[in-house]
């Protein structure tokens, strides 16, 4: 039993490590990378004025950006029209 549990910890160990290697290889650089929209994006296409609702919209393109659902300004633009949608 012993034996099994070092090769558990040892197991665990390389998974750590490949959680962090990940997180500053593909992660990281992501997160820093500029956002899609801004407030004065969904100002100047949307014709909404400040309120809560931008972060929420902003914080949905980010989610969608960082999964790799959206790639561009456009399609970022596109997903914030299709919440709006969702949402009246």
């Amino acid at each position: 039993k012993r034996g099994e549990a070092g090769e558990s910890l040892e197991a665990f160990g390389h998974f750590l490590k490949k959680i962090v290697e990940t997180y500053f290889s593909d992660l990281k650089p992501q997160m820093a990378a500029p956002r899609f929209i801004t407030g004065q994006d969904l100002i100047e296409h949307f014709n909404l004025s400040p309120s809560k609702l931008f972060g929420k919209l902003i914080d949905k393109v980010e989610e969608a950006r960082l999964n790799g659902e959206i790639k561009t300004k456009k399609e970022a633009l596109e997903l914030v029209a299709g919440l709006l949608r969702v949402r009246s």
